[in-house]
Formats: C-alpha cells, sequence, structure tokens
C-alpha cells in the first residue's frame, strides 16, 4: 500500500523540524513530500508533488496560509482531493469561520497536541484509502 503524501507548510524551519521529528508518520502511512516556508512555495510544492494532506500555518510570509489554500485549491485537480489541516497560534474567530469556508479538514492551535492531531491524521487517511479513485503518485525518477 502506498503512504498518503504530506506537504508541511510552516514559515518557522523548528516547526517543520518538530513535526519531522516528533510525530510518528509511518505509524498513519503518511510520509514527509515536501515542506514550504512561505505560502507562495506551499502553492507551488502542492502542484508539483501532489500530495494528500496539507497542513498550513495561517501566518505566513508571501500569501498567508488561508490565500495558499485557496490557490491549491482551484489549482487540484478533480480527481486527486487535497485534505487540508489548518495550525496556527491565533485563537481569532475570522481564521476560523474563513477555513470552514474553505472547506479544511481541521484547524488546530498551536502548541499542537500531537495525540489530538494523530486522531485527526488518522482519520484523513483513512478517508483517503476508501477513495476508491485514489491513484498513487509516482516520483519522478519512478516515471523515467
Amino acid at each position: 500500500m502506498n503512504n498518503c503524501r504530506v506537504l508541511l507548510a510552516d514559515d518557522e524551519a523548528a516547526i517543520l523540524e518538530g513535526y519531522k521529528l516528533l510525530f510518528d508518520w509511518e505509524k498513519y502511512q503518511c510520509e514527509i513530500a515536501g515542506t514550504a516556508m512561505d505560502g507562495q512555495e506551499a502553492v507551488e510544492k502542492a502542484r508539483e508533488l501532489k500530495p494528500d494532506i496539507v497542513i498550513m500555518d495561517i501566518n505566513l510570509p508571501k500569501l498567508n496560509g488561508l490565500e495558499a489554500i485557496r490557490a491549491i485549491q482551484d489549482t487540484a485537480p478533480g480527481d486527486h482531493p487535497i485534505y487540508m489541516i489548518v495550525v496556527t497560534g491565533y485563537d481569532e474567530f475570522s481564521y476560523c469561520q474563513e477555513a470552514l469556508r474553505l472547506r479544511v479538514s481541521d484547524f488546530l492551535l498551536k502548541p499542537i497536541d500531537f495525540d489530538v492531531f494523530g486522531e485527526v491524521i488518522q482519520g484523513i487517511v483513512q478517508k483517503i484509502m476508501e477513495n476508491p479513485n485514489r491513484q498513487p503518485v509516482l516520483s519522478e525518477t519512478l516515471k523515467k
């Protein structure tokens, strides 16, 4: 079975490393496909890497996380749904409201509780694996 591909977007390198080192991605049948440190880079990497899950901070340079999510959703192929998780240190209702409008899968506050995070990831992975139309994404080296 193919792992779910995850794109991490946060403007703090320590947080990106924390996601990689402190969470057992293999346990949840996931792999880190890439990282981005600003919203524009997240949009570009999502187009390039075709992740199944994007974990996006709201407060990012160039494009904020909500703008980046909107851009990713606007360009995602219809046969490849991307599940979005918003992570933020800001407990502001307007952010949550906009995330709901964008139909994100979940909205989590920093600091991340990795038990709750694991439950969110597990639920999304289950939805992805149950999708009969799911096509595994081959890496560029395998395509050649």
